[in-house]
């Protein structure tokens, strides 16, 4: 499967982020039980990674629309009922990312008058994850979605039970 450029660089960034998580565990393992002592803003640091690193690795999924989606009673439907179902879908997940995005900068604006007690950084970087997140993924429904409505993808492929491979998008 070929990648678009924005799927390259969300998949660059993952993966990124995972190997700062992987160093940072592993050299707090070693000074933990080789010198009986750590990094103390290792934790910190992982726990903060770890949000960041699921909502950007969400976000490279929700591009190619490679989530995780139940299309057993969706596939015997006919046509038409398989567009208004995803059309449906599209409102509903536009819904939930709203949602996400109001409760995000609500948790973004409080987090600006605290900070992580170890590393200092603001509490609202960790909830700016999720409201790149919301905007990241609501920008991805309404491009799967005028693609949908202008005919340029079906709804077998809107739910990907057609077993081909994903087009780059």
């Amino acid at each position: 499967m070929e990648y678009s450029f924005p799927q390259r660089v969300l998949r660059a960034i993952s993966a990124t982020i995972l190997g700062v998580l992987v160093v940072a565990v592993f050299v707090n393992i070693v000074l933990r039980f080789l010198f009986n002592s750590g990094l103390v803003v290792t934790e910190e640091l992982s726990r903060l990674l770890l949000v960041w690193l699921v909502f950007v690795a969400a976000i490279a999924v929700s591009l190619s629309g490679r989530h995780l989606g139940m299309s057993l009673i969706v596939e015997k439907l006919p046509r038409r009922a398989q567009f208004a179902l995803a059309v449906l879908g599209a409102a509903l997940m536009l819904l939930c990312d709203a949602l996400l995005g109001i409760g995000a900068w609500s948790q973004v604006q409080f987090g600006l008058r605290d900070y992580l007690p170890v590393s200092g950084l603001p509490v609202a970087v960790v909830y700016a994850a999720g409201l790149l997140g919301a905007l990241a993924f609501a920008l991805a429904t309404l491009w799967r979605i005028a693609r949908l409505l202008s005919g340029r993808m079906t709804p077998a492929e809107w739910f990907r039970f057609d077993a081909k491979p994903a087009e780059s998008e």
